[in-house]
């Protein structure tokens, strides 16, 4: 099996589209059918729910609390979207964030 590797310039959303499309190719040629996606505050989710219509698409937030305490960083608006083009949301809590993360001032 050969792998490409695609490396961008410089880091960011910006090259989100790209690598989404990317996956795709590769998730198709290696009959992938569940794609899992990080987000933080739902942007990229939405964009691979949208690119991955037809997968079973995870998306995986922060732990809430994780910015400030009794907050969620994934907002209200693209926590709908995501769920209107029926991708699955999980949020967890960081099992190895340890004693001293869950009692962080």
């Amino acid at each position: 099996m050969e792998s490409k590797v695609t490396y961008f310039n410089t880091p960011g959303s910006a090259n989100t589209d790209e690598t989404l499309r990317l996956a795709r190719k590769r998730a198709k040629e290696l009959n992938i059918k569940t794609i899992a996606v990080a987000t933080t505050v739902g942007d990229t989710a939405v964009k691979a729910a949208k690119q991955f219509r037809d997968y079973k698409v995870i998306v995986v937030t922060h732990t809430a609390g994780f910015k400030a305490p009794g907050t969620q960083e994934l907002t209200a608006e693209n926590r709908m979207e995501i769920e209107k083009l029926g991708a699955h949301i999980f949020t967890g809590t960081h099992a190895f964030g340890g004693i001293a993360h869950a009692a962080r001032k």
